[in-house]
C-alpha cells in the first residue's frame, strides 16, 4: 500500500470490482495455457487480494500511517490478520516444504497437473 495523504475510503463495490479484475486475469491464463501444464509467476504485491502492511517512505509518511491505524481499530485489526497470514503463506518452513514437494512430484508426474 502506497502513503496517501488523504484517508481512503474502502467501499465495497470497488472490492467486488477488484475481485472480478483478478478473476478476468485467472481466466485468461487458463485460457492461454489451455489445459497444459504451466508454471504461472504471480508476483502476489501487485495482484494481492489483501493489503498486508504499508509502506512508508518518510518519518512523516510513518506518523500518518500510525495515526490512520489508531483512527481505524477495524483497519488495523485486518491489516494485522493479512500480515500474519501473509507471514504463515511465504516465510515458515511449512511453506517452503509445500514447495519442495510440489517440485519433486511434478518431476515424477510429469504429465499431469500437480496440487498440494
Amino acid at each position: 500500500m502506497h502513503m496517501a495523504f488523504t484517508r481512503p475510503v474502502f467501499r465495497e463495490s470497488d472490492w467486488e470490482y477488484y475481485k472480478i479484475v483478478n478473476r478476468k486475469f485467472a481466466d485468461a491464463v487458463l485460457g492461454e495455457i489451455k489445459g497444459r501444464k504451466a508454471f504461472v509467476w504471480i508476483q502476489d504485491y501487485h495482484l494481492a487480494l489483501k493489503y498486508s502492511g504499508l509502506l512508508c517512505h518518510s518519518i512523516e509518511g510513518a506518523s500518518f500511517a500510525l495515526k490512520q491505524l489508531l483512527n481505524s481499530p477495524e483497519y488495523a485489526k485486518r491489516l494485522g490478520e493479512n500480515g500474519r497470514e501473509h507471514v504463515r503463506n511465504n516465510f515458515l518452513i511449512t511453506r517452503h516444504i509445500k514447495d519442495y514437494l510440489l517440485l519433486f512430484l511434478s518431476l515424477y508426474y510429469p504429465e499431469d497437473i500437480v496440487y498440494l
